[in-house]
C-alpha cells in the first residue's frame, strides 16, 4: 500500500514539475532581464541557472540514495566510509568540478568532519 502511495505522490510530483518548470524559467528570465534593463540589483541569470542545477543534483541524489543531500555530498560522505564505488565515482565527480569537490560537499552539507 505505501508503495501504491509513493508512486502516486512522485508521478503527481513529476507531472507538475514538467508541467511547471519551462514557463517558471522562462517568467523568471524575462523578469530578471526587464530587472537589469531598468538597472535594478537582482540576482543574474547565471545565480537562476546555478541554484536550478543544485535543485536538480538534490532530485537526483533523493532519487538515488534516498536522501535530501546532493550527489556529490553522499557520494564524499560513502568514499570517505571506504565505499569502493564511491571512491572511483568521487574521482569522476571530482574531475568534472575540482579537486576535492565531494568531501567539500559532504563537510558543506554536515555528512563528514572537516578533517577527513
Amino acid at each position: 500500500m505505501k508503495t501504491a502511495q509513493w508512486l502516486t505522490i512522485a508521478t503527481i510530483s513529476s507531472l507538475l514539475f514538467a508541467l511547471l518548470f519551462l514557463p517558471a524559467l522562462a517568467g523568471q528570465t524575462v523578469y530578471r532581464l526587464v530587472a537589469l534593463a531598468k538597472g535594478r540589483k537582482r540576482p543574474t541569470l547565471w545565480y537562476l541557472f546555478q541554484q536550478i542545477a543544485v535543485a536538480v543534483d538534490v532530485a537526483a541524489g533523493s532519487v538515488l540514495y534516498g536522501s535530501r543531500h546532493t550527489i556529490s555530498a553522499k557520494t564524499g560522505q560513502l568514499a570517505a566510509q571506504g565505499g569502493k564505488w564511491h571512491t572511483i565515482q568521487e574521482k569522476m565527480i571530482d574531475a568534472m568540478f575540482y579537486r576535492g569537490h565531494c568531501k567539500t560537499a559532504a563537510t558543506k552539507e554536515n555528512l563528514t568532519k572537516e578533517n577527513l
